[in-house]
């Protein structure tokens, strides 16, 4: 099950983060799942073009948007097969859906996030993504 949720997400997700920043940390050869800033740093996922429950891979990709700095944070360090690198599913909803994936390293999580939805003020079309970082199966203060 967590396989085909995984698929679900990676082929959904694309179209879940479409207003995604062109910058990120991902190559040519990769789709970019999730691009956002988090104050100076960037935020990437970045999926393999053939990613899939039994091939491919995912990664998450955090550090500052110059080429010539390392990055910070990559999880996994190296590829590997998408349902070992995270957790995600795309939950539907009236007028749009949302969708998540979570990465872990240690006592940390880190949740990319997108949605859409009716629930502007007058029933708009509203976007909203993100980045949570959890600590201990609690949102960590950043």
């Amino acid at each position: 099950m967590r396989s085909a949720a995984l698929l679900l997400l990676l082929t959904a997700a694309p179209i879940a983060f479409a207003k995604a920043p062109a910058e990120s940390f991902c190559t040519p050869q990769e789709d970019v799942i999730f691009a956002c800033r988090a104050g100076a740093k960037l935020v990437s996922i970045c999926a393999s073009k053939d990613a899939s429950p039994t091939k491919g891979s995912v990664q998450y990709r955090f550090g500052k948007p110059d080429p010539k700095a390392p990055l910070e944070l990559k999880l996994p360090e190296v590829p590997t097969l998408p349902p070992k690198t995270a957790t995600g599913t795309n939950v539907p909803f009236a007028g749009g859906g949302g969708t998540w994936m979570r990465f872990r390293k240690g006592e940390y999580a880190y949740v990319a996030f997108s949605g859409i939805g009716r629930w502007g003020p007058k029933g708009e079309t509203a976007t909203k993504a993100g980045l949570v970082v959890e600590r201990g199966g609690r949102r960590s203060p950043t």
